[in-house]
């Protein structure tokens, strides 16, 4: 079973996973999952600077951006 999280359940998801390890590695996977759209096993330098963005905005962290 793959999950798809959007911005707003990554926080509480990885939050909840820290507590159980294998939950913690299948949450990793899919998150590596999701950032890798090129589907090469690698995850791009762009793709990782938006889902930090993604994050921070999350958390309430302004756009660097503007």
């Amino acid at each position: 079973m793959r999950i798809i999280f959007n911005r707003k359940s990554i926080g509480s998801a990885i939050k909840a996973s820290l507590e159980d390890e294998d939950d913690f590695a299948m949450l990793a996977e899919n998150l590596f999952t999701d950032l890798d759209v090129e589907d090469s096993g690698k995850v791009s330098s762009n793709a990782f600077r938006t889902a930090l963005q993604n994050m921070g905005l999350e958390m309430g962290v302004p756009d660097p951006s503007g």
